[in-house]
This record gives C-alpha cells, sequence and structure tokens, in this order.
C-alpha cells in the first residue's frame, strides 16, 4: 500500500492533489457505495490521535465520495 500510495503522490504532484483523485476514482468503482468500508479501513489503521493534514485528507475522501 505505500508503494501505491507513493506512486500515486508522484503522479497527482503532491498528497493534496492525490487524495481527491482516489476519492473520485474509488467512487466510479461502485457509485459511492464503499465509503462505509474505506472508513472501517482507514480508521482501523489509526493509533492515537490524527494529524490535521490527516483529519484534512480523510475529509478530502468523503467529500469526493459523495459528490
Amino acid at each position: 500500500m505505500e508503494v501505491l500510495g507513493r506512486w500515486l503522490v508522484t503522479q497527482c504532484g503532491t498528497a493534496k492533489e492525490a487524495i481527491p483523485r482516489l476519492g473520485r476514482r474509488l467512487k466510479k468503482l461502485d457509485n459511492g457505495k464503499s465509503w462505509d468500508n474505506t472508513q472501517e479501513v482507514l480508521f482501523a489503521l489509526i493509533e492515537g490521535d490524527l494529524s490535521p493534514a490527516q483529519v484534512d485528507a480523510i475529509d478530502d475522501l468523503r467529500i469526493a465520495f459523495k459528490r
């Protein structure tokens, strides 16, 4: 997953651009129905408090899935 994440950031230029792009692509797979599953995976990976950048990234994903 880390290699895939680094590749995506490289393709998009920055992580700030990569997160919404990832969300849009994932939404296209099932019309946004997988947000609940994605959210479960994200929160399972989190140990402790989130940084402001992590909170923003999750919010960007949520917005991308809701569009």
